[in-house]
């Protein structure tokens, strides 16, 4: 398991992360953003299990966001309850997972 290294509040501060390997993380603040760093290897979907310590699925409280190496926004969810996310990376390289409180924009 990857814990997140503080401080990783911007893609050139990201944690480092395996694919198949589950990382931990915490917010420290409304307004904190952390950033996780995965290497894709082949083109196809990257799926993202997000475990929160709610289940509400009627109220959103965190916010994610896969960006590419450049920075752009590819993706975004918001939720309150455990999920799986999915979505297509268009080539092999990195990419970056943003998570913070719904609250908080980035």
């Amino acid at each position: 398991m990857t814990k997140e290294v503080e401080n990783n509040n911007s893609i050139a501060t990201a944690t480092a992360i395996t694919l198949g390997t589950a990382a931990t993380g915490q917010l420290s603040t409304a307004s904190d953003v952390d950033y996780f760093k995965v290497t894709a290897n082949s083109v196809g979907a990257l799926s993202v299990v997000f475990d929160v310590p709610t289940d509400i699925s009627y109220a959103s409280y965190f916010k994610l966001g896969l960006y590419d190496s450049a920075g752009t926004l590819l993706s975004s969810f918001s939720t309150g309850e455990d999920k799986t996310y999915s979505v297509g990376v268009p080539s092999v390289g990195t990419y970056y997972l943003g998570v913070s409180a719904v609250s908080t924009s980035y």
